[in-house]
């Protein structure tokens, strides 16, 4: 890939954690998989990631305790150009040292993933050996913790038994035979084969996303002037729409609204059918510019963010508490409510020309980075800026990803073990 086409979150850090962001959806100790042999932990982290990491570095913090096994702490992957580069490997070492060190990491795991044949061959690739050379010059840096990952095979820098790893290296496929492996499909948890396709682009029809940026540009422009009771019952009118649809999609119904809702669809346009869903499962134009304009008004934004990303029943007096429960911790996220809350903003994304589509985005990488999902923050993140380079949440959220701030609810207990 030119250096010129690297999307911005690809050659720094990407963060999360194995912290489970829900107490009720934490597992029971015996349900806990101890990750306890390197097919363990590499089976282990492409769940955990979302996606197979390709030439790509992996950092796991450990924190040791006593009388129990490491807990795994912060996860963080980058790409391996950028510490295989004597020109970037400094700054980018130093920021991953830095989130290492804030994560208070007693020791620490590199996993180096690399598309080539054999890990034998990457121990003779130069990109691999300036990376070494950094890892291992770091507090951190242990070769028995450190694993080499091919295409076909894996292996440790330094077994730290003998015998342990053959000399060309143990298979992949070992790793979906492992307990580990089982237990995340037992979980019903699964990842895609690259980063990329971690948050495919929509498909929509240039027909069908005309016919939404007009709708949303008429909404928008229909929005009363700031200060005025009109203007308060238009934002009300679309947070309503928002709690109506959402409840919907918990529900697994996202075509059963409430008469709220169906009383804003229009008639059917031509090629279209009565009901608030249209063929494919797409939002009836009205409802989804409705919601994407209202998304362009800060408070709308700022109100659907903290609606989603805060639990159901949480006591929120307003905008501004709502706000600092999240940052300050107070508040976890419910993560069937954030998913439902995504895939309704799935059904937005995509739907409207560029300027519309960057609020949409930003709520999503948002709501991402709320349940430490790095990658998925940035590639949404990314997609934001590119339609709009402004976009003043966009511009904070970058900071935020780019300086490895972590959601407030982050801690330590409830990682997977690592003995």
């Amino acid at each position: 890939m030119d250096d010129d086409d690297t999307p911005r979150g690809a050659d720094s850090a990407e963060t999360t954690t194995p912290a489970h962001p829900d107490p009720g959806e934490a597992l029971q100790q015996e349900d806990t998989p101890v990750l306890s042999t390197p097919a363990d932990i590499l089976a282990w982290v492409p769940y955990h990631l979302g996606f197979w990491p390709h030439d790509s570095v992996v950092l796991m913090a450990l924190h040791d305790q006593q009388r129990a096994p490491s807990a795994a702490g912060l996860v963080m992957r980058i790409d391996l150009a950028a510490l295989g580069d004597p020109a970037s490997v400094a700054e980018a070492g130093a920021q991953l040292e830095s989130h290492l060190q804030r994560d208070g990491a007693t020791r620490a795991l590199c996993l180096v993933y690399r598309d080539c044949a054999s890990p034998g061959l990457m121990r003779q690739d130069t990109q691999v050996v300036t990376l070494l050379d950094w890892w291992l010059g770091t507090p951190w840096g242990a070769p028995e913790r450190t694993f080499l990952v091919a295409e076909d095979a894996f292996c440790c820098l330094e077994c730290r038994t003998e015998p342990c790893c053959p000399p060309a290296g143990r298979p992949l496929e070992v790793l979906h035979d492992t307990a580990v492996a089982a237990h995340q499909v037992f979980q019903g948890r699964s990842y895609v084969t690259s980063r990329d396709a971690l948050v495919p682009e929509p498909e929509i029809a240039q027909k069908r996303r005309e016919q939404v940026t007009e709708a949303a540009a008429e909404h928008f422009d229909s929005r009363p002037a700031d200060g005025s009771t009109r203007l308060s019952l238009w934002r009300t009118s679309v947070l309503l729409l928002w709690e109506d649809l959402l409840a919907a999609f918990e529900a697994g119904l996202p075509g059963a609204v409430s008469a709220a809702g169906e009383s804003k669809r229009s008639e059917p346009g031509e090629g279209e059918e009565e009901g608030v869903e249209q063929a494919g499962g797409e939002l009836d134009v009205v409802l989804a510019a409705e919601l994407i304009a209202g998304l362009s008004d800060r408070i709308v934004r700022d109100a659907i963010v903290i609606d989603a990303g805060c639990p159901e029943g949480a006591t929120v007096a307003s905008l501004d508490d709502g706000a600092e429960q999240m940052f300050t911790g107070r508040v976890r996220p419910d993560l069937a409510r954030v998913n439902a809350a995504e895939r309704l903003l799935q059904q937005l994304t995509g739907q409207a020309s560029e300027l519309w589509d960057a609020p949409v985005l930003v709520v999503r990488a948002w709501l991402a980075w709320w349940c430490a999902d790095g990658a998925k923050a940035n590639i949404l993140l990314d997609r934001a800026l590119q339609c709009d380079p402004e976009h003043t949440m966009a511009q904070l959220l970058r900071t935020m990803l780019d300086h490895g701030a972590a959601p407030g609810w982050v801690g330590h207990h409830g990682g997977d073990a690592v003995a």
